[in-house]
């Protein structure tokens, strides 16, 4: 700061130099005198320009009169005015560009600031606690004083975030007034104007991803006939594998030259082996999933042993004693004794109504939640194989498509969209270079579904490079245009290696084993879980939240294996035969020798498609193919025992398809298996990744966005991911969207469901005979015979399904396959079903449909159904009736999610839910 920049009163220089020198010679600093005059003429003086309040006469340490040290600070700020609104315009325009905003540095930014600022901040600090970005916030905030109209980098990318994580307008306006950050409209106006420049497609070779992306506009009043406003896109976003194009220009491995498959099966036996040893079990996937029963058990084992203690020549454990508990306390509530029998020989308990103030130490980090949730540092699954790259290949997204891709003419749009920005041979023109011949494009059930029939129906015309719907249009389409040619057939999508979502399957498959069980025991552990009304069962059974439903199966598998093994430990303890105990005995001598329908059908259910499921998601985490394979082909007969026909057929044909790769394809395919972020435990389908990519681009709308909403967000949405997560590392604060991943203690959950099990006794007589008790559920409902045949009925119909509809070609309602029913309640109202007439069962139809939320979802059944109208019911099979019925059935329950989870948003913007 220059002398001349600073203009004070010689008189006051005078005499606060003249208190200096005299009240300071010869003393300690800490020892300041002063005359008692001085003291109490200045103590009372209250000059609001100065200070605002009475002062104390001097400052500890300085000597010098605070009205004198107040009058010097504001007349060096006052100084410096014009010299920070000179700066301001140097800082005032970075705002508006997302690399600035990553790239600024905190420490290079700050000391390029006004030095006088910088110094009145460097007094204030504490240097053991305040961190760069408080200097600098405060620093900026500082220049807000100077200038109120300021929008500073760093309080605008604080007010930028506030917005994408709360969505609320009055917040960053609240915030904007009183900081640097900008208003609502700076920041709308920032994200309206940043760059719109299509992004490149990776040149390497590459997988992709397609899903459907939408956002409801909430409806603050009620209208007539309303309905939901919904933007609807199908968002799309690539992984790139390899730096350069390895596999994608080779011709020989696209699906064109081996995907025809199922036609050369009729007529060739090598082809048809293949195909139906697809089907099966291999010999690898058995021997993955035996190991990980062994280790399971193994493990459960060793845990359950040391629980036994020898009290009165019997052997018990803790649980016993929580059981015994639990039975006096039912006892206690139904005599009555809980209530009436201690009443009068309790004393009277005395309330105080003084509000008592909850004191928390910040002293210590530790919370109550300590133990139950613990950050993951190390490598989950580390036992099993990993084949993640060493470092995660790079995700991007590309330009939305505006449809919705739930129909044949929708996912037309979507493929041809996706192969022109690939540069598919088939669209590129003659000029351009490094061309595609074939892609990966992942997608979840129902648009793969679709896809199947589009890649199969749609031909292509090489000659004038038209598209047709339909083999008999292609037909037509030769005779008129070109009659004199022979121009062979050729599908326009062979070029499609499809590839089922990793996630979607993993939820489709857990929906399914919960609607096996849920009648017999799987909603009894949801009630012991907290599910215990009846909208918190339904969302239990529906596997609403995936999250918590992984984490039931969990519990479900820990809880179950121990109640499983406890009677093979006993006995082995009461013969004196410890040393014996194993996992291997307990498989293959104790286990053969049980009888009980209740054992016999849990311990399947939680050795087999538990640990099937477990399976597959390890070697989604790992990368590991192995266990990916081993997981569906052991949980495969899920979706062939019961109404799952959407997912019966994907899971067929992604097993034949992995059957036909060339050899080569096959080693890629294995290879990208998953996409990891980072770690080697946290690998992840593409369809996974596509839909944090579709979280993240919602938070930066607000209402239902327009196209160009989203094509502004989605071809910047790797920059303002950075922003986020460039000031999340400035503010050092863990950014919750983060790959951290954290394993909770979920054993105290696997007791209360062993408690449960014991209590009802469930287990209790594994050698009865057969004839003698019937299978029941944990209730004590009687289930049908046919449940405990599940596994063999359901390998029958997959091989019935694969043999007459996928080599036969026969229409699948035309194929009778056997469904295993649980309950003989639930057979007899599917029974009356099947036995309605057919317009009965399309009016059942039509109201199941009059309930879904999504109006494209229901547009696309409402189609199918026209269809068959229009056709005529009673000349439609009824088979093909009841198909779409079953379909329209399963959908339902996703619908019924959806309406949850709009009701929850809807309460949480009327503020009554916490």
């Amino acid at each position: 700061m220059a002398e001349s920049d600073i203009q004070t009163d010689k008189a006051e220089v005078t005499e606060a130099s003249t208190h200096t020198d005299t009240d300071n010679r010869g003393m300690a600093e800490s020892d300041i005198r002063t005359d008692k005059a001085e003291v109490t003429e200045a103590s009372t003086q209250t000059d609001t320009g100065v200070c605002g309040y009475v002062v104390h006469p001097l400052q500890p340490n300085l000597g010098v009169p605070i009205p004198v040290l107040c009058q010097i600070v504001t007349k060096a700020a006052s100084s410096q005015r014009q010299a920070i609104l000179q700066d301001i315009k140097n800082i005032g325009g970075l705002y508006r560009k997302p690399e600035a905003l990553v790239k600024a540095d905190p420490i290079r930014y700050f000391s390029d600031r006004n030095a006088v600022c910088q110094s009145f901040v460097n007094g204030l600090v504490d240097d053991k606690k305040t961190t760069v970005a408080s200097k600098v916030m405060t620093l900026e905030q500082l220049y807000h004083l100077a200038s109120p109209v300021l929008v500073a980098p760093f309080s605008f990318s604080r007010n930028l975030l506030t917005y994408a994580i709360t969505n609320s307008k009055l917040v960053v306006n609240m915030l904007g007034k009183v900081s640097p950050g900008g208003m609502f409209d700076t920041v709308k106006s920032y994200l309206q104007n940043i760059a719109t420049k299509p992004l490149p497609f990776p040149e390497g070779d590459c997988e992709v991803a397609i899903d459907n992306d939408q956002k409801l506009k909430k409806q603050w009043s009620v209208r007539a006939q309303g309905k939901m406003t919904c933007s609807v896109v199908t968002s799309v976003c690539q992984v790139q594998h390899s730096d350069k194009m390895e596999l994608q220009g080779r011709e020989d491995l696209s699906p064109a030259t081996w995907g025809k498959y199922l036609e050369k099966a009729r007529g060739d036996e090598e082809t048809k082996e293949r195909l139906t040893n697809s089907v099966k079990v291999c010999t690898r996937s058995s021997d993955i999933h035996r190991a990980e029963v062994r280790k399971l058990i193994h493990s459960r084992l060793k845990k359950v042993l040391n629980e036994q203690k020898l009290e009165d020549g019997k052997y018990v454990d803790y649980i016993d004693k929580q059981v015994a508990e639990a039975e006096r306390k039912i006892e206690e509530a139904a005599t009555g004794r809980q209530v009436f029998g201690t009443m009068l020989l309790q004393p009277v308990k005395k309330y105080s109504y003084r509000p008592k103030e909850i004191q928390i130490s910040v002293q210590n980090d530790k919370t109550t939640t300590v133990e139950d949730i613990t950050i993951v540092t190390y490598e989950e699954y580390a036992d099993i194989p990993t084949f993640h790259p060493a470092s995660p290949p790079p995700i991007t997204m590309s330009d939305p498509v505006f449809v919705n891709p739930n129909s044949a003419s929708a996912m037309r749009k979507v493929l041809r969209h996706v192969g022109k920005t690939a540069n598919i041979v088939r669209y590129a023109d003659e000029s351009q270079t490094n061309t595609r011949s074939w892609l990966i494009v992942a997608m979840d059930g129902l648009p793969l579904g679709i896809t199947r029939t589009v890649i199969a129906e749609t031909m292509y015309c090489t000659e004038c490079k038209r598209s047709c719907d339909s083999s008999k249009l292609f037909e037509n389409h030769i005779s008129v245009e070109h009659p004199n040619q022979r121009i062979p057939p050729c599908r326009e999508f062979d070029w499609v290696i499809l590839r089922v979502g990793k996630l979607h399957l993993e939820m489709n498959a857990l929906k399914a084993y919960v609607d096996l069980n849920w009648n017999v025991w799987f909603s009894a552990l949801a009630h012991e879980m907290g599910f215990k009304s009846e909208g918190a069962q339904r969302v239990a059974k529906n596997c609403a939240d995936h999250h918590k439903s992984m984490q039931m199966l969990q519990i479900a598998i820990k809880g179950c294996t121990d109640e499983l093994v406890l009677l093979y430990v006993r006995e082995k303890l009461e013969r004196g035969e410890k040393d014996t105990i194993s996992a291997d005995d307990y498989i293959c001598t104790w286990l053969p020798r049980v009888d009980d329908h209740n054992f016999l059908f849990l311990q399947q259910q939680i050795n087999l498609y538990g640990v099937a499921i477990q399976n597959f998601r390890m070697g989604t985490r790992r990368n590991n193919t192995g266990y990916v394979q081993a997981g569906m082909e052991l949980f495969s007969p899920l979706f062939n025992g019961r109404n799952h026909p959407k997912y019966q057929a994907i899971d067929m044909l992604e097993s034949m398809d992995r059957a036909m790769y060339p050899s080569d394809l096959r080693a890629f395919m294995e290879k990208t298996e998953s996409v990891s972020s980072g770690g080697k435990s946290v690998g992840e389908g593409m369809d996974a990744k596509l839909e944090e990519k579709n979280k993240a681009s919602k938070a930066w709308h607000k209402g239902a966005p327009l196209a160009e909403d989203w094509i502004r967000v989605f071809r910047n949405l790797d920059e303002l991911e950075e922003v986020r997560a460039h000031f999340f590392e400035v503010i050092g604060v863990a950014d919750s969207t983060s790959s951290q991943s954290h394993r909770y203690n979920l054993e105290p959950e696997v007791d209360a469901w062993r408690t449960r099990l014991r209590a009802e006794k469930y287990l209790a007589a594994p050698y009865e005979e057969k004839e003698d008790v019937p299978h029941t559920s944990i209730s004590g409902k009687q289930l049908t015979k046919e449940l405990m045949q599940f596994e063999d009925i359901a390998r029958t119909n997959k091989t019935k399904v694969f043999e007459e509809v996928f080599l036969g070609g026969k229409p699948r309602s035309d194929v009778k396959q056997t469904c295993v029913y649980v309950t003989e309640e639930e057979k007899g109202r599917e029974e009356h079903i099947t036995k309605k007439k057919k317009a009965d069962i399309v009016e059942k139809i039509k109201d199941l449909l009059s309930e879904f939320v999504v109006e494209d979802v229901k547009a696309y059944y409402v189609d199918r159904l026209s269809l068959i109208e229009k056709k005529g019911v009673e000349k439609t099979k009824k088979e093909v009736i009841l198909e779409l019925y079953y379909e329209v059935q399963n959908e339902d329950i996703e619908q019924d999610n959806i309406q949850s989870a709009i009701q929850m948003d809807i309460l949480a913007d009327a503020g009554q839910t916490e």
